[in-house]
């Protein structure tokens, strides 16, 4: 009995210690990565180089916090014109504010001299962009992250090039620096254009293709010497009634000029415009002819002002005669993404389609944004993000036997030369080729068949008009073989008259002939066929 007395007191003591460390001491500081439930001691989560960490007595209660690294494309929104991706993360629950500020840290793309201070943007969902707020971010002593305190949660994110802190500290470094208003914002100004790269696409962004087009750079200021107001606006490239986008520097400011000490209000506008281009993707041929059981490597470009890389692109095959594999690729640094073909053991047609989707702005209308600092109406444009998806496709023959079918007439010359001085000869005239061949053994067997060559030959010369009309062959029997992978090929027996040319990309042979006439003339012509396998029509 005494036993089940002290192991039922052991039980007690058990169950109260437990009940006093989760219910009456507070839960400790928690570390998590991904996401953690945070309290009133406070804790850190991180993913990846991003964290967010939360100081103790910030809650009142426990929440589900969460941190995601992001990249240029993940990020909810582009980046802003004329800013480069440094780094971006969540912070979750979006919206959730704290008793004390907690503290930030989102690793960077590119390595920043430590303490360099860096604008804090936040994504806003109502405009759907990144919005540039007046916290700083300041770099870490690695270089390699930057932290900032904030008192609520948001998507943040880090952006070089030009901002609103930017203008402010070039506009100010150059008062500083004993410049005149007038001087400080020319070299403002010269600083936006080296930064707007006019004319390319920024393939980086989440969004296809922004192609900045136009920078307008606008300065309004007055000073305590009223003489001193000043207005001034320089544009570069193509400039319209509603911008893009707009970056504001306004602020108050101090200088000395002369040794006296002035007091200026400005602000620095900068309005950007920018066209959205649609990419574009494309396989080089057309058909692609295979023999029964052969596979073929399928190649898929891809490109927006330039190659377009990391991109997933998905291949379908209709009817599913045959087999594909992979499905969908990422682009190579070229903008090329790869499938590979596999024929049956049966002949047939089938089309392969290659297809990317994508995001980009579709203009909706424009809205009046209202500068802060002097009242100035600016007309903006307004987007809404859209899926477009564009695609290419090519036909893949499968047969062993092909073949090729000519009928054509073709103009050659004029043609001006001398028949011995003084007397000028022009010559002019159609050829006409008939060509009929087929395959034995394959695309890269023997082709044999038969050739028909008709000239008119026409001129004017010292005796006159002159018109000749004859067969230069007909039915001749021919022969040849096309070169793997294309190129120039022999035809038999035709004396080098006629030359062929093999195609690959788009399945064609090309015929040209190069006829002497007289000793003095040498005419061409060239004639194209398309190889299909025997039994079309």
């Amino acid at each position: 009995m005494k036993k089940v007395y002290a192991v039922f007191a052991v039980v007690i003591i058990v169950v109260a210690a437990v009940g006093f460390y989760f219910f009456i001491l507070p839960p400790s500081y928690r570390v998590a990565e991904g996401e953690a439930n945070i309290g009133k001691s406070g804790g850190c989560v991180y993913d990846g180089g991003a964290n967010v960490t939360v100081p103790e007595g910030a809650l009142d209660r426990d929440i589900l916090i969460a941190v995601k690294l992001l990249n240029v494309s993940t990020i909810p929104a582009p980046p802003p014109p004329l800013t480069t991706f440094l780094g971006a993360a969540s912070f979750g629950p979006d919206g959730t504010s704290f008793k004390k500020n907690v503290t930030i840290t989102i690793p960077l793309r590119e390595s920043k001299t430590a303490g360099t201070r860096l604008p804090l943007f936040v994504y806003n969902q109502s405009k759907k962009a990144f919005v540039e707020t007046d916290t700083m971010a300041v770099v870490n002593p690695d270089g390699k992250t930057a932290s900032a305190t904030v008192d609520h949660f948001s998507t943040g994110g880090l952006f070089d090039g030009v901002t609103g802190e930017g203008l402010k500290g070039a506009f100010e470094g150059g008062l500083d620096s004993g410049l005149t208003p007038k001087q400080s914002f020319d070299s403002v100004v010269q600083s936006v254009l080296e930064s707007a790269k006019l004319g390319e696409c920024d393939i980086e962004s989440r969004l296809e293709c922004p192609k900045v087009v136009g920078v307008l750079i606008s300065i309004m200021y007055e000073t305590d010497v009223p003489t001193d107001d000043y207005s001034d606006a320089v544009s570069i490239g193509e400039t319209r009634p509603a911008a893009s986008y707009i970056t504001v520097g306004a602020d108050k400011s101090e200088w000395v000029s002369n040794g006296e000490e002035h007091y200026m209000i400005y602000s620095l506008v900068v309005e950007v415009y920018i066209d959205y281009v649609q990419p574009k993707i494309g396989i080089p041929q057309t058909v692609i002819v295979l023999e029964q059981g052969e596979s073929v490597v399928v190649s898929a470009y891809l490109e927006c002002c330039a190659a377009l890389p990391d991109r997933n692109v998905e291949f379908h095959l209709s009817p599913l005669f045959g087999s594909i594999s992979p499905t969908s690729d990422t682009t190579d640094g070229n903008g090329v993404a790869e499938t590979t073909y596999t024929a049956p053991d049966e002949e047939g047609t089938a089309t392969l389609t290659v297809m990317y989707t994508f995001q980009t702005y579709e203009e909706t209308g424009t809205e009046v944004y209202q500068e802060p600092r002097f009242g100035k109406s600016i007309l903006k444009q307004k987007y809404e993000e859209k899926t477009t998806t564009i695609g290419d496709s090519v036909t893949l023959v499968v047969s062993k036997e092909y073949k090729v079918h000519i009928d054509q007439t073709v103009p050659w010359g004029p043609i001006v030369g001398w028949a011995g001085e003084p007397y000028q000869v022009t010559m002019w005239g159609t050829f006409r080729l008939i060509l009929d061949a087929s395959s034995e053994g394959g695309l890269y067997g023997n082709w044999k068949g038969t050739c028909s060559l008709y000239m008119v030959t026409e001129g004017e010369g010292p005796t006159g008009h002159l018109k000749r009309e004859n067969w230069i062959w007909e039915d001749s029997p021919v022969s040849f073989s096309l070169p793997e992978g294309g190129g120039s090929f022999p035809i038999n027996p035709t004396e080098g008259i006629l030359t062929g040319y093999f195609d690959p990309s788009s399945n064609t042979i090309k015929v040209t002939v190069i006829q002497p006439l007289m000793e003095i003339f040498s005419c061409t012509g060239t004639f194209e066929g398309v190889i299909v396998p025997k039994g079309d029509c």
